[in-house]
């Protein structure tokens, strides 16, 4: 039957002479694809090529029903490496659109777990990558304790630790290797504050103000919503490989800005060590991983995903002025005896990350609400929140 047969085969049988010699010179699947639907079309067979579709690679497309794309966010990158500005609501939605997820049933879900992330927590920062990139990068560290699973590892800590294991599924290839598996990295910008400020409310109250009870409640609160995210991903099945945050340490620290430099998602500045993204700027913060079992979907291939290149530094006038902002203050501090901590000092660091933000990033940077909250954790700020009207 049609199911059984590979893309090449049913090529054959269906297409005329004239056709399969096309398919000679095609490249791979694309040409494939494209010599298909071009003769059955013709034919008026329609109805056939959409039975087809399943059994074809495919086509990467820009992402539809988001605000703004991938695509949009690389655009955005190169533009402002050039001077000019690219406008967009903070509360734009930055996510993939999955296309190149064979299974509609896996990529259904993906997509519907980008939307609690946004819609219900203003986690609206999602970013597909390789694992494998990762995990390659830490280990030229020698680091390796900070590599991502890629043989299913269970999620929780809590689970056991190894529970995703003989589940029924191989993840290593013919050779005994470890498949290439679907991580997503997962931020927020200022979009998160307001859906964050209205869990305060409702969920929390006054005992926000109670550490014991709430040790950190933006910490909680990411938690939560990644959780809640991996349960949609896995749609009732074993997806999820393992869960990640950026608070965690010891054998499950995950090296955050390392691994959205060399996925490409936000150049590391390593002059004030901040990851300074194409569009956003600094004006961003990464909350976790969420890394699939390799059987479930494999990462997007190279072409799929818009990256700047060379991968460099978009506005390197603010990272010489932050540098020289830093010599200054390091001989200052050379002068005095004074120890100062990053509370005392949470203004200066302020406006390191504000000089190395673009133009076209200004529009995205926190409110004054958040940037004494995130710089200083005062509560008193939180205290506002819960009593603020909707």
């Amino acid at each position: 039957s049609a199911q059984n047969c590979s893309a090449a085969s049913v090529f054959r049988v269906l297409s005329p002479p004239s056709s399969r010699h096309r398919s000679r010179q095609a490249q791979g699947a694309e040409g494939v694809r494209s010599d298909i639907g071009v003769w059955m079309y013709s034919r008026g067979r329609a109805h056939l090529w959409r039975q087809l579709q399943t059994l074809l690679p495919r086509r990467p497309a820009p992402s539809r029903g988001l605000s703004v794309s991938c695509t949009a966010m690389a655009r955005c990158g190169e533009t402002t490496g050039s001077g000019s500005t690219c406008t967009s609501d903070s509360a734009d939605v930055f996510s993939p659109s999955f296309d190149w997820v064979c299974d509609p049933a896996v990529r259904r879900d993906l997509i519907a777990a980008c939307a609690v992330l946004s819609d219900e927590y203003g986690l609206n920062l999602v970013w597909p990558f390789d694992v494998r990139t990762y995990n390659t990068a830490v280990a030229a560290t020698n680091k390796a304790q900070w590599m991502l699973p890629t043989d299913g590892v269970s999620s929780r800590p809590e689970d056991g630790g190894d529970e995703g294991k003989d589940k029924g599924h191989d993840d290593h290839d013919v050779h005994g290797e470890s498949m290439p598996a679907l991580g997503l990295l997962v931020g927020s910008c200022k979009a998160m504050w307001p859906k964050f400020g209205r869990h305060v409310r409702t969920r929390l109250g006054a005992s926000v103000l109670d550490e014991t009870r709430c040790p950190n409640p933006v910490d909680t609160y990411c938690e939560q919503a990644l959780w809640h995210a991996a349960k949609t991903a896995a749609g009732g099945q074993d997806r999820v490989a393992d869960v990640r945050f950026v608070h965690d340490s010891g054998d499950r620290f995950v090296h955050f800005q390392l691994l959205a430099d060399v996925t490409r998602f936000a150049f590391l500045n390593r002059t004030v060590h901040l990851n300074v993204h194409p569009m956003l700027g600094p004006w961003f913060a990464m909350r976790g991983v969420l890394v699939l079992h390799p059987h479930v979907a494999a990462p997007p291939p190279p072409h799929v995903l818009p990256i700047m290149n060379p991968w460099a530094d978009t506005f390197p006038e603010g990272t010489a002025k932050a540098r020289s902002m830093l010599e200054a203050d390091a001989a200052h501090s050379s002068k005095t005896s004074s120890v100062y901590s990053t509370r005392e000092r949470w203004r200066f660091w302020l406006s390191l990350r504000e000089a190395v933000t673009s133009p076209a990033a200004q529009p995205h940077a926190y409110t004054d609400q958040e940037l004494r909250y995130y710089y200083t954790q005062d509560r008193t700020i939180l205290a506002q929140l819960a009593t603020e009207e909707s």
